[in-house]
C-alpha cells in the first residue's frame, strides 16, 4: 500500500468515514547516511483502505471529515463516553481523544454486535436504538438481568450488567 505523509494526497471531497477505518497501527524505523553522519527517525502510521497514512495526517483527515458531516456533537460523546468506560486504561486526553476517533471512522455506534451500543446510544443518541430488537438475559457471574441486541447474544458470552465481565448467559423468556 502507497505511504501518505501529506494531506494533499488525499482528496478530503470525496473521502469517506470507512476510508479512514483504522485496519492496524504501523511503525517503521529509518536511517540515512553512515557513519557518525547516519541519522534515525521513526514514522507512526495508520493502515488505512486509503494506504498507511501518518498518524498526525490520519488525526487531520478524520477530523475534517467528522466536521465535514456535522458529526462534532457525536465525537465530544464518543470521548466523554470513552473517558467514562475506558476499555483500555489511557494517560492522556489525545490518547481518548485517538482512540474516539478510530470508533467514529468504524461507525461504532452503528455496530448492534457493539458491546457498549445500548448504553451508548441509550444515553447519546436514542435513535440509534430504533428499529433494534433488545432481549433480556441472565448473567451466570452475578445472576443480573440486562438487555441485549440479537448480535450480542449470538456469541457464546455476554458482558455482565452488574460486573462488567464477559460471562454465560441465560436468554430471559
Amino acid at each position: 500500500m502507497n505511504s501518505i505523509d501529506s494531506m494533499s494526497q488525499i482528496d478530503m471531497n470525496t473521502v469517506t468515514f470507512g476510508d479512514l477505518k483504522v485496519m492496524y497501527y504501523t511503525f517503521r524505523d529509518t536511517s540515512k547516511g553512515s557513519s557518525r553522519s547516519k541519522r534515525h527517525s521513526t514514522r507512526c502510521g495508520i493502515m488505512t483502505n486509503c494506504g498507511d497514512i501518518q498518524s498526525d495526517i490520519w488525526k487531520s483527515l478524520a477530523e475534517q471529515l467528522i466536521v465535514r458531516e456535522g458529526e462534532e456533537l457525536l465525537l465530544e460523546h464518543l470521548l466523554e463516553y470513552e473517558k467514562e468506560h475506558p476499555r483500555i486504561k489511557k494517560q492522556s486526553l489525545p490518547e481518548y481523544r485517538q482512540e474516539a476517533l478510530a470508533l467514529h471512522m468504524c461507525r461504532i455506534f452503528d455496530d448492534p454486535g457493539w458491546v457498549s451500543f445500548i448504553p451508548f446510544n441509550r444515553t447519546y443518541r436514542p435513535e440509534g436504538l430504533e428499529g433494534i430488537n433488545l432481549y433480556k438475559a441472565t448473567s451466570l457471574c452475578c445472576n443480573s438481568v440486562g438487555e441485549y441486541t440479537t448480535e450480542q447474544l449470538k456469541r457464546e458470552e455476554i458482558v455482565c450488567s452488574k460486573c462488567g465481565r464477559f460471562t454465560g448467559f441465560n436468554e430471559e423468556k
